[in-house]
């Protein structure tokens, strides 16, 4: 589920065992209910892959 409105689209689709993107155009935060910006989760993979040894 993708939405734009927090209490009105995310929070009812996770209550019912949804997965769900939020989409933040004004960059709300929200770290409470668990929502992290992409760039700092993408940053946090990046960074962890960079430990992991591909060979």
């Amino acid at each position: 589920m993708t939405g734009d409105q927090l209490e009105r689209d995310i929070l009812p689709a996770r209550r019912a065992g949804l997965r769900t993107n939020w989409f933040n155009p004004s960059a709300t935060p929200n770290k409470e209910n668990g929502f992290a910006r992409l760039e700092d989760i993408l940053y946090r993979e990046q960074s962890r892959m960079s430990l992991v040894d591909l060979d």
